[in-house]
């Protein structure tokens, strides 16, 4: 099979599970282009987390399509007859044992496990392909902590800025600490008795 072009694939953009998310399409090792559908996305999301917490805990993960079904919100059949076989098909989901035995189990599979490529024709049409980057340097966790402290001091400073703030008089400042230390001794006195 020929692969995509590297503007179709959505590993050229993104990394992990936001690489799935951006994708329209499977393809294949047949070379053969699946729709993905979105219910697919959250369902893969939500196998392979509690997956990975049967996995540390030690156990092996048999959550039935019933359990399933009523969290996500999703139908039975959809889940069996769309998305387990494209899964399956795409090498992110392995059923051990029969389906009505007690020693039925799956393993869910990390996306590095893919069985041919995510793709999206369109992606690279948008402003995404400004994000490409080096894929031999991965955004490591400390990396993600900073991104995230800087967005959350952005937002603090827009909302600092939107609200007004009034300057008051340092004797002003003292009274009114005063009449909060005695507001919250007269609760304490009143849950007393």
């Amino acid at each position: 099979m020929k692969p995509p072009k590297k503007e179709f694939k959505t590993n050229s953009y993104y990394k992990g599970i936001t690489c799935l998310l951006s994708a329209s399409h499977f393809l294949d090792e047949q070379g053969k282009e699946h729709k993905i559908p979105h219910g697919l996305k959250v369902y893969y999301q939500y196998r392979l987390e509690r997956y990975s917490i049967h996995e540390r805990m030690g156990y092996d993960y048999k959550e039935s399509h019933n359990t399933v079904s009523k969290v996500l919100g999703l139908s039975i059949d959809t889940i069996k007859k769309n998305y387990n076989p494209l899964l399956r098909n795409m090498g992110l989901l392995i059923s051990h044992g029969h389906i009505l035995s007690k020693d039925h189990h799956y393993e869910v599979l990390e996306l590095d496990h893919l069985k041919g490529y995510l793709i999206n024709k369109e992606l690279h049409t948008t402003n995404v392909k400004m994000r490409e980057y080096d894929n031999k340097t991965p955004l490591t966790y400390e990396a993600m902590k900073v991104i995230e402290h800087n967005k959350k001091q952005a937002h603090s400073i827009r909302r600092d800025r939107e609200n007004k703030h009034k300057a008051i008089e340092h004797d002003r400042f003292l009274e009114l600490i005063k009449i909060e230390r005695e507001y919250h001794k007269l609760i304490e006195q009143q849950k007393g008795e």
